[in-house]
């Protein structure tokens, strides 16, 4: 009876502080019309979520699968919307080697991002940003098929009167398309390997930055396709894992097993793979300044030229992170 009680009562603190959750529908390891929302600022809905078990075989080794459709998840910075997500837990990954060690295969099917100021990014997206964008900048280029970045720089027709006249537009567009540059870039078959033993992987990427002339406004959008972000195995692991035996491989894998816990605890998605057919990405508000890539290969730059021992006036160092960083 108190269990009950108590049950209550957190459920009517929760409505007196705004939170609201509704469930359709209640089943063993699923449910669905799942909906959760917190003083109209934050929205967490699903339309179906399930958890199903499975007897690990050598040909297929998985012991679990979630699985959760209509995903979407709405505050006051960004919005995440995916058709479905899976992911698959795996029995030993090491010793029936379906990975490289990851416990987890996740595919993100239909995976839309939006962030509305990149000022304000959340910082699950500057995380996976600042690690993408490092092993671009340090990591080991293993293909590239194509890589384009095109230049548009619309026309305008200048000062009447010099610097000191009104900017002119041509009349047969409109101003919003008349004031802007455009930085497109357009990559086929990306892949590359960080100090970590991570696989990227992107068949293909299209993005394109528009930023005015004349107005303080800017936006940035990314379609991916094909991406993928795997874990594999060391050079020394692969030819122990070709030369061990069998039931040297199974022992490892079991004795392995506590600290692959302990290092699923500290770091959850150092045990993922990853798997996003589409991923689109849409800043409505997007600063140059906020453009990772461009943040960490400044400082890279400034590092190696103070390391190669030039002498470089500070001021000038200085001058250069102010434009980029304030």
């Amino acid at each position: 009876m108190s269990f009950l009680a108590s049950i209550l009562s957190t459920v009517f603190l929760l409505l007196q502080f705004g939170h609201s959750i509704h469930i359709k529908k209640i089943r063993p390891f699923s449910l669905s019309g799942f909906r959760y929302t917190h003083n109209s600022s934050l929205l967490i809905s699903a339309s179906h979520v399930q958890l199903t078990f499975h007897f690990p075989r050598p040909s297929n080794p998985r012991w679990a699968t979630f699985q959760a459709f209509d995903y979407e998840y709405k505050d006051s910075i960004h919005h995440v919307s995916l058709r479905k997500v899976t992911a698959t837990l795996w029995l030993l990954p090491l010793y029936f080697k379906f990975t490289g060690g990851s416990w987890v295969s996740v595919e993100l099917g239909d995976f839309r991002l939006r962030v509305f100021k990149s000022s304000v990014t959340p910082d699950w997206v500057q995380r996976m940003r600042r690690n993408l964008v490092a092993t671009i900048l340090t990591g080991d280029i293993l293909r590239v098929d194509d890589f384009v970045v095109k230049l548009a720089l619309t026309p305008l027709t200048g000062a009447p009167d010099g610097y000191d006249g009104d900017v002119e537009m041509p009349e047969q567009e409109s101003k919003e398309d008349v004031d802007e540059i455009r930085i497109s870039v357009l990559v086929d078959y990306f892949q590359t390997k960080n100090w970590q033993d991570r696989m990227y992987t992107f068949e293909n990427i299209q993005a394109q930055f528009r930023r005015s002339w004349v107005g303080d406004r800017g936006s940035y959008v990314m379609i991916a396709e094909g991406s993928r972000w795997t874990k594999v195995q060391a050079l020394l692991q692969r030819d122990d894992a070709v030369s061990s035996r069998w039931w040297r491989s199974l022992l490892y894998s079991i004795i392995s097993l506590p600290f692959d816990i302990v290092n699923i605890y500290k770091d959850p998605m150092s045990t993922v793979d990853l798997h996003i057919p589409r991923l689109d990405v849409t800043f409505d508000d997007f600063r140059i300044r906020d453009a990772e890539l461009l943040r960490q290969s400044t400082m890279l730059f400034i590092e190696r030229v103070k390391t190669s021992g030039v002498d470089v006036s500070s001021i000038f160092f200085d001058a250069l992170a102010a434009s980029i960083f304030s």
